[in-house]
Protein backbone atom coordinates (compact mmCIF):
# COMPACT_ATOMS: atom_id res chain seq x y z
CA UNK A 1 0.00 0.00 0.00
CA UNK A 2 1.15 3.45 -1.07
CA UNK A 3 0.05 6.90 0.92
CA UNK A 4 1.18 10.37 0.05
CA UNK A 5 3.33 12.43 3.10
CA UNK A 6 -0.02 14.84 3.50
CA UNK A 7 -2.12 11.82 4.29
CA UNK A 8 0.73 10.26 6.94
CA UNK A 9 0.65 13.49 8.31
CA UNK A 10 -2.81 14.49 8.80
CA UNK A 11 -3.28 10.67 10.14
CA UNK A 12 -0.88 11.02 12.92
CA UNK A 13 -2.03 14.59 13.56
CA UNK A 14 -5.88 13.05 14.42
CA UNK A 15 -3.77 10.08 16.60
CA UNK A 16 -1.80 12.90 18.30
CA UNK A 17 -5.60 15.12 19.14
CA UNK A 18 -3.72 17.91 17.05
CA UNK A 19 -6.64 18.11 14.72
CA UNK A 20 -10.12 20.10 15.77
CA UNK A 21 -12.14 16.90 15.76
CA UNK A 22 -9.86 15.04 17.76
CA UNK A 23 -8.88 17.70 20.81
CA UNK A 24 -10.40 16.48 24.29
CA UNK A 25 -10.56 17.43 27.90
CA UNK A 26 -9.74 13.69 28.70
CA UNK A 27 -6.07 14.34 29.78
CA UNK A 28 -5.43 9.94 30.80
CA UNK A 29 -6.54 9.45 27.00
CA UNK A 30 -4.11 11.75 25.72
CA UNK A 31 -1.46 10.49 27.99
CA UNK A 32 -2.48 7.02 26.83
CA UNK A 33 -2.38 8.01 23.22
CA UNK A 34 1.07 9.46 23.35
CA UNK A 35 2.45 7.08 25.64
CA UNK A 36 3.09 9.79 28.09
CA UNK A 37 4.19 13.09 27.57
CA UNK A 38 7.78 14.42 27.89
CA UNK A 39 8.59 16.36 31.64
CA UNK A 40 12.40 17.21 31.23
CA UNK A 41 11.14 20.22 31.51
CA UNK A 42 8.40 21.05 33.68
CA UNK A 43 5.82 23.29 31.82
CA UNK A 44 6.39 21.31 28.62
CA UNK A 45 3.06 18.55 29.87
CA UNK A 46 1.11 21.55 30.64
CA UNK A 47 1.78 23.40 27.13
CA UNK A 48 1.42 19.58 25.40
CA UNK A 49 -1.99 19.14 26.81
CA UNK A 50 -3.49 22.62 26.23
CA UNK A 51 -2.58 22.30 22.49
CA UNK A 52 -4.45 19.09 22.96
CA UNK A 53 -7.30 19.75 24.88
CA UNK A 54 -10.48 22.54 24.19
CA UNK A 55 -10.82 23.97 27.82
CA UNK A 56 -8.16 23.20 29.66
CA UNK A 57 -6.05 25.29 32.17
CA UNK A 58 -2.59 25.63 34.34
CA UNK A 59 -4.86 25.09 37.82
CA UNK A 60 -6.51 22.61 36.31
CA UNK A 61 -3.94 20.59 34.93
CA UNK A 62 -1.80 20.76 38.29
CA UNK A 63 -4.93 19.80 40.13
CA UNK A 64 -4.56 16.30 38.00
CA UNK A 65 -1.24 15.91 37.76
CA UNK A 66 -0.93 16.33 41.70
CA UNK A 67 -4.04 15.43 43.13
CA UNK A 68 -5.26 12.40 41.33
CA UNK A 69 -2.94 9.82 42.64
CA UNK A 70 -2.92 7.67 39.06
CA UNK A 71 -0.43 9.95 37.33
CA UNK A 72 3.62 10.10 38.23
CA UNK A 73 7.03 11.47 36.45
CA UNK A 74 9.47 8.49 35.54
CA UNK A 75 12.21 8.30 33.77
CA UNK A 76 11.39 5.57 31.38
CA UNK A 77 12.49 5.58 27.29
CA UNK A 78 15.36 6.75 26.31
CA UNK A 79 16.19 7.76 30.21
CA UNK A 80 14.27 10.73 29.81
CA UNK A 81 11.38 12.20 32.27
CA UNK A 82 7.76 11.78 31.30
CA UNK A 83 4.82 12.30 32.80
CA UNK A 84 2.70 8.75 32.94
CA UNK A 85 -0.53 7.41 33.49
CA UNK A 86 -0.88 4.55 35.78
CA UNK A 87 -1.87 1.70 32.82
CA UNK A 88 1.34 2.83 31.51
CA UNK A 89 3.87 2.95 34.11
CA UNK A 90 4.55 -0.84 34.56
CA UNK A 91 5.50 -1.20 31.11
CA UNK A 92 7.33 1.79 30.48
CA UNK A 93 9.34 1.23 33.95
CA UNK A 94 10.00 -2.59 33.62
CA UNK A 95 10.87 -2.17 29.82
CA UNK A 96 13.74 0.27 30.15
CA UNK A 97 15.15 -0.54 33.61
CA UNK A 98 17.99 -2.49 32.54
CA UNK A 99 19.35 0.92 30.44
CA UNK A 100 18.19 3.57 33.19
CA UNK A 101 20.03 1.39 35.75
CA UNK A 102 23.23 1.42 33.58
CA UNK A 103 23.12 5.18 33.42
CA UNK A 104 22.63 5.11 37.11
CA UNK A 105 25.39 3.18 38.15
CA UNK A 106 27.56 5.16 35.78
CA UNK A 107 26.71 8.10 37.84
CA UNK A 108 27.09 6.55 41.17
CA UNK A 109 30.54 5.58 40.25
CA UNK A 110 31.19 9.13 38.83
CA UNK A 111 30.06 10.60 42.80
CA UNK A 112 32.02 7.76 44.47
CA UNK A 113 28.77 6.30 46.44
CA UNK A 114 29.68 3.07 47.24
CA UNK A 115 26.64 0.45 48.15
CA UNK A 116 26.85 0.29 51.99
CA UNK A 117 25.95 4.25 51.90
CA UNK A 118 23.17 4.09 49.49
CA UNK A 119 21.58 1.60 51.61
CA UNK A 120 21.78 3.16 54.64
CA UNK A 121 20.76 6.61 53.02
CA UNK A 122 17.76 4.57 51.23
CA UNK A 123 16.24 3.45 54.45
CA UNK A 124 16.63 7.09 55.94
CA UNK A 125 15.07 8.55 53.02
CA UNK A 126 11.86 6.12 52.67
CA UNK A 127 10.99 6.66 55.96
CA UNK A 128 11.38 10.81 56.01
CA UNK A 129 9.27 10.42 52.77
CA UNK A 130 6.51 8.63 54.22
CA UNK A 131 3.11 10.79 53.24
CA UNK A 132 5.73 13.51 53.58
CA UNK A 133 7.02 14.64 49.93
CA UNK A 134 10.42 16.85 50.37
CA UNK A 135 12.66 18.60 48.39
CA UNK A 136 16.32 17.77 47.97
CA UNK A 137 17.18 20.45 49.80
CA UNK A 138 14.47 19.54 52.50
CA UNK A 139 15.77 16.03 52.29
CA UNK A 140 19.73 17.42 53.23
CA UNK A 141 18.44 19.19 55.73
CA UNK A 142 16.99 16.41 57.38
CA UNK A 143 19.50 13.72 56.76
CA UNK A 144 22.62 16.48 57.34
CA UNK A 145 24.79 14.68 55.14
CA UNK A 146 27.42 16.30 52.48
CA UNK A 147 27.09 13.23 50.15
CA UNK A 148 25.61 13.69 46.56
CA UNK A 149 21.97 13.41 47.54
CA UNK A 150 20.31 13.55 44.17
CA UNK A 151 22.15 10.91 42.67
CA UNK A 152 20.85 9.04 45.52
CA UNK A 153 17.25 10.18 44.96
CA UNK A 154 17.86 9.55 41.07
CA UNK A 155 18.57 5.84 42.07
CA UNK A 156 15.46 5.71 44.06
CA UNK A 157 13.41 7.01 41.62
CA UNK A 158 14.91 4.73 38.98
CA UNK A 159 14.01 1.57 41.13
CA UNK A 160 10.62 3.01 41.78
CA UNK A 161 10.75 3.34 44.93
CA UNK A 162 9.97 7.19 44.55
CA UNK A 163 8.66 9.86 42.06
CA UNK A 164 9.00 13.15 41.20
CA UNK A 165 6.31 15.38 42.53
CA UNK A 166 4.14 18.14 43.15
CA UNK A 167 6.65 21.51 43.28
CA UNK A 168 6.02 23.82 46.79
CA UNK A 169 4.87 26.99 44.51
CA UNK A 170 2.73 26.05 41.36
CA UNK A 171 3.02 24.77 37.72
CA UNK A 172 5.80 27.14 36.78
CA UNK A 173 8.74 26.41 40.02
CA UNK A 174 11.11 24.05 38.59
CA UNK A 175 12.16 22.90 42.56
CA UNK A 176 9.74 19.64 42.68
CA UNK A 177 9.22 17.06 45.92
CA UNK A 178 10.10 13.69 46.37
CA UNK A 179 7.29 11.41 47.45
CA UNK A 180 7.19 7.32 48.06
CA UNK A 181 5.85 5.43 44.79
CA UNK A 182 3.73 4.05 46.68
CA UNK A 183 1.87 6.97 48.23
CA UNK A 184 1.84 9.10 44.88
CA UNK A 185 0.02 5.70 42.84
CA UNK A 186 -1.04 3.78 45.20
CA UNK A 187 -3.11 1.44 43.04
CA UNK A 188 -0.27 0.54 40.25
CA UNK A 189 2.16 -2.09 41.03
CA UNK A 190 5.47 -1.21 39.28
CA UNK A 191 6.78 -4.78 38.38
CA UNK A 192 3.32 -6.60 37.40
CA UNK A 193 5.00 -7.29 33.88
CA UNK A 194 8.21 -9.29 33.03
CA UNK A 195 10.70 -7.21 31.37
CA UNK A 196 10.30 -9.29 28.05
CA UNK A 197 6.81 -9.05 28.11
CA UNK A 198 7.09 -5.46 28.62
CA UNK A 199 9.69 -4.58 25.93
CA UNK A 200 7.16 -6.60 23.37
CA UNK A 201 4.43 -4.84 24.53
CA UNK A 202 6.21 -1.49 23.83
CA UNK A 203 7.23 -2.17 20.70
CA UNK A 204 3.65 -2.56 19.46
CA UNK A 205 2.22 -0.08 21.60
CA UNK A 206 4.93 2.46 20.15
CA UNK A 207 3.84 1.30 16.79
CA UNK A 208 0.00 1.53 17.29
CA UNK A 209 0.15 5.20 18.88
CA UNK A 210 2.67 6.91 16.01
CA UNK A 211 2.62 4.37 13.02
CA UNK A 212 3.49 4.92 10.15
CA UNK A 213 6.54 4.71 11.88
CA UNK A 214 10.12 2.94 10.59
CA UNK A 215 12.57 0.40 11.88
CA UNK A 216 14.92 3.70 12.79
CA UNK A 217 12.45 5.42 14.26
CA UNK A 218 11.31 2.35 16.90
CA UNK A 219 15.03 1.76 17.70
CA UNK A 220 15.63 5.48 18.11
CA UNK A 221 12.31 6.28 20.79
CA UNK A 222 12.29 2.83 22.72
CA UNK A 223 16.40 3.12 22.97
CA UNK A 224 15.89 -1.05 22.43
CA UNK A 225 18.44 -2.81 20.30
CA UNK A 226 17.30 -4.19 16.83
CA UNK A 227 17.23 -7.98 17.68
CA UNK A 228 14.91 -7.03 20.27
CA UNK A 229 13.00 -5.00 17.71
CA UNK A 230 12.73 -7.56 15.11
CA UNK A 231 11.81 -10.58 17.16
CA UNK A 232 9.39 -8.43 18.77
CA UNK A 233 8.09 -7.56 14.96
CA UNK A 234 8.02 -10.83 13.62
CA UNK A 235 6.02 -12.50 16.87
CA UNK A 236 3.90 -9.54 15.74
CA UNK A 237 3.36 -10.22 11.82
CA UNK A 238 -0.22 -11.42 12.13
CA UNK A 239 -1.06 -7.50 13.74
CA UNK A 240 1.30 -5.36 11.83
CA UNK A 241 2.33 -4.86 8.10
CA UNK A 242 4.49 -2.13 6.25
CA UNK A 243 3.15 0.63 3.84
CA UNK A 244 5.16 2.88 1.14
CA UNK A 245 5.14 6.49 1.91
CA UNK A 246 5.85 9.04 -1.54
CA UNK A 247 8.73 9.42 -2.16
CA UNK A 248 10.82 7.62 0.78
CA UNK A 249 12.36 4.56 -0.11
CA UNK A 250 11.90 2.64 3.10
CA UNK A 251 9.11 0.80 5.04
CA UNK A 252 6.95 1.89 7.71
CA UNK A 253 5.18 -0.27 10.14
CA UNK A 254 1.64 -0.06 10.69
CA UNK A 255 -1.36 -1.95 12.38
CA UNK A 256 -3.39 -4.26 9.67
CA UNK A 257 -6.55 -2.86 11.21
CA UNK A 258 -5.51 0.61 10.01
CA UNK A 259 -4.95 -0.01 6.19
CA UNK A 260 -8.40 0.50 5.32
CA UNK A 261 -8.23 3.90 7.30
CA UNK A 262 -5.73 5.09 5.23
CA UNK A 263 -7.37 3.75 1.92
CA UNK A 264 -10.05 6.06 2.21
CA UNK A 265 -8.29 8.89 4.18
CA UNK A 266 -7.70 12.45 2.33
CA UNK A 267 -5.39 15.06 2.67
CA UNK A 268 -6.42 17.82 5.31
CA UNK A 269 -8.94 20.21 3.36
CA UNK A 270 -8.93 23.01 5.76
CA UNK A 271 -5.34 24.17 7.25
CA UNK A 272 -4.71 23.23 10.73
CA UNK A 273 -2.18 25.04 13.20
CA UNK A 274 -0.56 24.05 16.22
CA UNK A 275 1.84 25.60 18.69
CA UNK A 276 3.92 23.06 20.37
CA UNK A 277 6.02 23.18 23.34
CA UNK A 278 10.14 21.57 23.21
CA UNK A 279 9.87 18.07 23.59
CA UNK A 280 6.37 17.02 22.14
CA UNK A 281 5.62 13.64 20.99
CA UNK A 282 4.68 15.19 17.74
CA UNK A 283 8.25 16.27 16.86
CA UNK A 284 10.52 14.02 19.52
CA UNK A 285 8.49 10.65 18.77
CA UNK A 286 10.42 10.24 15.50
CA UNK A 287 14.08 9.95 14.66
CA UNK A 288 13.24 9.68 10.68
CA UNK A 289 11.56 13.62 10.35
CA UNK A 290 11.54 14.29 6.88
CA UNK A 291 7.89 13.70 6.86
CA UNK A 292 7.41 16.91 8.69
CA UNK A 293 10.35 19.41 8.47
CA UNK A 294 12.39 20.49 5.38
CA UNK A 295 16.14 19.92 5.59
CA UNK A 296 16.24 24.09 5.56
CA UNK A 297 14.47 23.78 8.88
CA UNK A 298 16.53 21.41 10.91
CA UNK A 299 18.83 23.47 12.42
CA UNK A 300 16.50 25.78 13.49
CA UNK A 301 14.44 23.47 15.45
CA UNK A 302 17.10 20.79 17.02
CA UNK A 303 20.18 21.02 18.80
CA UNK A 304 23.05 19.18 18.37
CA UNK A 305 21.92 16.47 21.13
CA UNK A 306 18.64 16.04 18.96
CA UNK A 307 16.29 18.00 21.41
CA UNK A 308 13.37 20.20 19.62
CA UNK A 309 12.55 23.26 20.76
CA UNK A 310 8.87 25.03 20.37
CA UNK A 311 7.73 24.73 17.07
CA UNK A 312 4.97 26.17 14.89
CA UNK A 313 2.80 23.26 12.83
CA UNK A 314 1.40 24.03 10.06
CA UNK A 315 -0.83 20.99 8.00
CA UNK A 316 1.59 18.31 10.31
CA UNK A 317 4.95 20.39 8.97
CA UNK A 318 7.26 22.69 11.17
CA UNK A 319 7.15 26.19 9.56
CA UNK A 320 8.61 28.45 12.60
CA UNK A 321 9.95 28.32 15.77
CA UNK A 322 8.17 30.28 19.41
CA UNK A 323 8.84 31.59 22.71
CA UNK A 324 7.66 32.61 25.74
CA UNK A 325 8.95 35.42 27.90
CA UNK A 326 7.29 35.94 31.52
CA UNK A 327 8.55 38.55 32.94
CA UNK A 328 7.51 40.96 30.65
CA UNK A 329 4.62 38.82 29.34
CA UNK A 330 5.36 38.24 25.94
CA UNK A 331 5.26 35.22 23.10
CA UNK A 332 7.56 35.56 20.02
CA UNK A 333 7.73 33.41 16.60
CA UNK A 334 10.04 33.16 13.85
CA UNK A 335 8.94 32.07 10.56
CA UNK A 336 10.77 29.77 8.33
CA UNK A 337 8.96 30.82 5.06
CA UNK A 338 5.70 32.39 3.78
CA UNK A 339 2.31 31.55 4.45
CA UNK A 340 -1.25 32.68 3.34
CA UNK A 341 -3.38 35.57 4.95
CA UNK A 342 -5.90 32.91 6.52
CA UNK A 343 -3.09 30.95 7.61
CA UNK A 344 -1.35 33.36 9.44
CA UNK A 345 -4.85 34.78 11.04
CA UNK A 346 -5.33 30.59 12.15
CA UNK A 347 -1.49 31.31 14.00
CA UNK A 348 -2.26 34.49 15.40
CA UNK A 349 -5.57 32.80 16.91
CA UNK A 350 -3.35 29.95 18.44
CA UNK A 351 -1.24 32.71 19.98
CA UNK A 352 -4.24 34.75 21.20
CA UNK A 353 -5.00 31.68 23.22
CA UNK A 354 -1.95 30.07 24.46
CA UNK A 355 -1.24 33.42 25.73
CA UNK A 356 -4.74 33.60 27.53
CA UNK A 357 -3.05 29.89 28.83
CA UNK A 358 0.37 30.75 29.88
CA UNK A 359 -0.20 34.39 31.52
CA UNK A 360 -2.54 36.27 34.21
CA UNK A 361 -1.94 39.59 32.52
CA UNK A 362 -1.89 41.22 29.22
CA UNK A 363 0.70 39.85 27.04
CA UNK A 364 2.50 40.68 23.72
CA UNK A 365 2.53 38.78 20.67
CA UNK A 366 5.89 39.80 18.58
CA UNK A 367 7.07 38.38 14.89
CA UNK A 368 11.24 37.96 15.36
CA UNK A 369 12.75 38.44 11.74
CA UNK A 370 16.33 36.76 12.83
CA UNK A 371 17.04 33.40 14.53
CA UNK A 372 20.58 31.90 14.74
CA UNK A 373 20.30 27.82 14.33
CA UNK A 374 19.98 25.87 17.84
CA UNK A 375 23.35 23.71 16.12
CA UNK A 376 25.93 26.59 16.59
CA UNK A 377 24.29 27.45 20.50
CA UNK A 378 24.63 25.64 23.54
CA UNK A 379 22.14 22.65 25.08
CA UNK A 380 19.91 25.08 27.18
CA UNK A 381 19.12 27.55 24.02
CA UNK A 382 16.84 24.48 22.89
CA UNK A 383 14.35 25.99 25.90
CA UNK A 384 14.33 29.57 24.67
CA UNK A 385 15.01 29.59 20.85
CA UNK A 386 14.34 33.57 20.53
CA UNK A 387 15.82 35.23 23.53
CA UNK A 388 17.14 38.19 23.06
Amino acid sequence: MEISIDVANRFILEKSHLTDATKTDNMVQILEDLLGLHATTHTTPYISLFCRGKNLTTSLLYDLFFGSKNIAKIRCVRGTVFVQYQSLIPVMHMSTLDLRMKQTQKRLEIVKLNTETITDLQGKILSLLKNNPLTTREIRDELETEVDLSSVLFYLADLGLIVRSKPRKDWMDRMHTYELFEDAIPHCKIDSISKENAIKQLIFQYIAKYGPVCEEDITWWTGFNKTSIKKSLMEKQDSITTIDIVPFDRDFYILKNEVDILQDLQPLHESVVSLLPCLDPYIMGYKFRDRYIEEYGKEYIFDRSGNATNVMILNGRVVGTWDWEVENPALKFFVFGKMSMNQKNLMQTQFQELGRFLFKSPFEIIEKHFMEPLTKKTAGWVLKPLRD
